[in-house]
């Protein structure tokens, strides 16, 4: 039985590293085309800071960008 893909997406939130970074690689090593999974990476790292940035956003070159998930996040000038 597979383990739903609604539990690893929400598993990409978790604080524990390890957990996040393999929940996912389960989506980056299907070459998923969700678009729902990268706002949840953006999500992981600002509730985490540093801590799980780097290594979260090293792993995202293969998920499906939006427009809102490339667009600035700071006021234009």
């Amino acid at each position: 039985m597979r383990f739903p893909e609604d539990k690893i997406k929400q598993a990409i939130l978790r604080p524990e590293r390890d957990v996040a970074l393999r929940a996912l690689q389960y989506f980056t090593e299907s070459y998923s085309q969700d678009p729902t999974i990268m706002p949840l990476v953006i999500q992981a790292v600002e509730m985490h800071g540093r801590e799980h940035a780097a290594e979260l956003i090293a792993s995202t070159g293969s998920l499906s960008q939006t427009t809102d998930t490339v667009a600035p996040q700071w006021p234009r000038r």
